[in-house]
């Protein structure tokens, strides 16, 4: 009997031993693991953070001059922001009419053309289009950060662009009329590169007239779509809506309620 008792106390003791060697070893482990997740999630966040500040810092020091070499991109992202903006109107059929209609058209001219390749950098400063970082607002000084003296500039980024979009070509696309955009616009920027003198507050030289001209009508876009175009990356890509996905107007659905309870009501007269 004394016998049996010490052989159950002894297993027992035992048993109660391996639970809390398993108990201390699962703990230890659970332990473990979840400093390795929160290391992991420290990285994350690092690498988050690491991210918005890449990013923030590109479009904050971009030049100007390599805002130019960025043209088509730059077009690409603000052209689809406009895009994303489109909500359905009874007036226009589809989105490419809309857009059409609004932004871009076969008889698209240069300052817009050289608006949305230089949206990064542009901004209204006393109600005058100025490049952003700059107290400058010289035209000859402008004219040398974007364009420089050496190269001569072309426009051919911004069909580049539409195809590259996806978007009809016999919609946006007049070939002949954007030739003769990039003769002008080379024309006027070979007088500008042969101009040595730059202008004063009294008057701005002959060579840089016709390019001054077009400056003026350029603009920056909406604080909204620039919120839009800066909150990714330069290498990332900023995703077209589908015209699947947009809601038609509250207005056309109400007209296709009111239509349908006239129907009815002349049937139930009938």
């Amino acid at each position: 009997m004394v016998l049996c008792k010490k052989d159950y106390d002894l297993e027992n003791d035992v048993a109660s031993r391996t639970d809390s060697h398993d108990i201390v070893r699962t703990v230890a482990l659970l332990t473990k693991q979840v400093a390795e997740l929160q290391a992991q999630v420290r990285i994350l966040m690092l690498k988050k953070d690491r991210y918005y500040i890449e990013r923030d810092a590109f479009w904050s020091k971009l030049t100007p001059r390599l805002a130019w070499k960025r043209a088509k991109e730059n077009t690409k992202r603000v052209l689809t922001a406009y895009m994303n903006t489109y909500k359905p109107v009874r007036w226009f059929k589809t989105r490419n009419e809309w857009f059409s209609s609004y932004y871009v058209s076969k008889a698209i001219e240069l300052h817009d053309v050289l608006s949305f390749a230089l949206w990064p950098v542009l901004e209204t400063r006393e109600h005058r289009t100025v490049l952003r970082g700059t107290d400058s607002c010289d035209h000859y000084h402008m004219f040398k950060r974007v364009w420089g003296k050496q190269e001569l500039p072309n426009i051919g980024f911004f069909r580049e662009a539409i195809v590259e979009l996806g978007l009809p070509l016999d919609v946006f696309i007049d070939d002949s009329h954007l030739r003769r955009l990039d003769a002008e616009f080379q024309r006027t920027v070979m007088r500008y590169q042969s101009t040595k003198k730059r202008n004063n507050s009294r008057y701005i030289p002959q060579g840089l007239v016709g390019l001054v001209k077009t400056w003026e009508k350029m603009y920056p876009v909406d604080d909204e779509i620039l919120k839009v175009c800066i909150s990714l990356g330069p290498k990332e890509t900023l995703k077209m809506e589908t015209e699947a996905l947009l809601d038609p107007p509250p207005s056309e659905l109400e007209e296709a309620r009111d239509g349908n309870t006239s129907a009815s009501d002349l049937q139930s007269d009938i």
